[in-house]
């Protein structure tokens, strides 16, 4: 008889200790592999006990962490912009990316107000880009009409790419929903560097005109 296969998709709050610590264990390995992130391991744990509405939600296959998603909250507009998608080396693959997406959204569903879920596929590979928007695609994401500009983490350069939204709403505030994108999530993050503030005001200028000329 096969073993069977318990996937579940748990806040990070509602871990055991034990599997938190294996949870910060792969994505600390994940992050020094990017040189230029920001943002590290304490100022994430730092966020998930000061702001409810950041969240990281682990994906379980037999009670053990495979992988999770980290994502904000925006209780004004009700948007979810999905921020980072972490598996463990071992476990990687598009199966269960694809299954921590699809469990993902059926537990916020029940658990959040929801107009839209947002995402970026701005990835350098064009591979990895294609192959992560095909697998947010079968998930009824789709692709903004406009050229997204997304800002930049600790370089001076932003990325061109791609905005991926699933919707549970008729309406669609495109300058809001960067708006919040912009300032409560990548400002957030980096109160105290003053001219990456300004130079977030600057690229949502930027952007402003690309949404308004592709409209």
């Amino acid at each position: 008889m096969e073993k069977q296969i318990l996937a579940q998709v748990v806040d990070f709050r509602d871990l055991t200790p034990e599997n938190k610590k294996e949870v910060m264990f792969y994505y600390k390995e994940r992050l020094s592999s990017y040189s230029d992130l920001y943002t590290d391991i304490g100022e994430i744990l730092l966020a998930l006990e000061t702001d409810s509405n950041f969240y990281i939600c682990v994906l379980l296959i037999n009670k053990k962490p495979v992988g999770h998603i980290q994502f904000k909250y925006f209780i004004e507009t009700k948007n979810i912009f999905i921020d980072y998608i972490c598996m463990s080396k071992e476990n990687y693959s598009n199966n269960h990316t694809d299954l921590l997406i699809t469990l993902l959204s059926s537990t916020i569903e029940k658990k959040l107000e929801i107009n839209h879920i947002l995402t970026e596929a701005v990835f350098h590979n064009k591979n990895k880009n294609n192959a992560l928007f095909k697998l947010f695609q079968r998930r009824g994401f789709k692709s903004l009409n406009f050229t997204y500009i997304q800002p930049p983490t600790e370089t001076l350069f932003p990325t061109i790419g791609n905005l991926l939204v699933k919707s549970y709403s008729r309406e669609l505030n495109i300058d809001a929903i960067v708006k919040d994108i912009y300032f409560n999530h990548y400002a957030s993050w980096y109160k105290g560097k003053f001219y990456y503030i300004y130079l977030i005001k600057c690229l949502y200028a930027i952007q402003k005109l690309c949404i308004k000329r592709q409209q």
